[in-house]
């Protein structure tokens, strides 16, 4: 049976961390496939778009260094090679942020004529923050109240970021 020549990304989304520090970037990756090996040259367009994450130097900046550059035909898969990474950094800074992400998205712009752009054609990437991580302690290490004292009250501190929600569990014990 003949394969009908197609190109996707691996995955429909993957994420890494920030690392703390302007100028600590982390280095980041994402695979295009194709669904064959070429026995000559493919090329493949595609576009990033900012979401949340924006494209620049840090720290006003979350993510830099796309190689290759978007645009038609970027996407090089020389004979013999089925896979393809774009390449980016993750922009460290100290700024604590919520969660962020970008869009990269194969096109046919460019694309070598007879290869179909796959279902897996948009590919989101999820950058988590680490910068000052929220922490939640107990005011008070201990307490004890009477059984007559009715209702106690129990206080929270919340330290680090505050750009998120931050939820705790926990558990009551009761002596007696």
């Amino acid at each position: 049976a003949a394969v009908d020549p197609e190109v996707n990304f691996t995955s429909s989304t993957s994420s890494g961390f920030e690392l703390t520090g302007l100028g600590v970037n982390n280095a980041m990756a994402v695979e295009v496939t194709l669904n064959y090996i070429p026995a000559t040259t493919v090329n493949v367009g595609y576009t990033n778009t900012d979401n949340t994450a924006t494209e620049g130097a840090a720290p006003a900046n979350d993510y830099d260094n796309i190689s290759p550059a978007t645009g038609a035909g970027a996407l090089v898969f020389t004979p013999g090679n089925q896979k393809f990474n774009i390449t980016f950094d993750i922009m460290g800074d100290a700024n604590p942020e919520t969660t962020e992400d970008f869009l990269l998205t194969i096109n046919t712009s460019g694309t070598t004529a007879g290869i179909d752009i796959g279902s897996t054609n948009n590919h989101t990437f999820v950058i988590y923050d680490d910068d000052n991580l929220p922490k939640l302690a107990f005011n008070v290490i201990t307490s004890s109240h009477p059984e007559s004292a009715g209702a106690v009250t129990v206080e929270i501190v919340r330290s680090g970021s505050t750009v998120a929600t931050a939820t705790c569990e926990y558990r009551l014990r009761i002596v007696g």
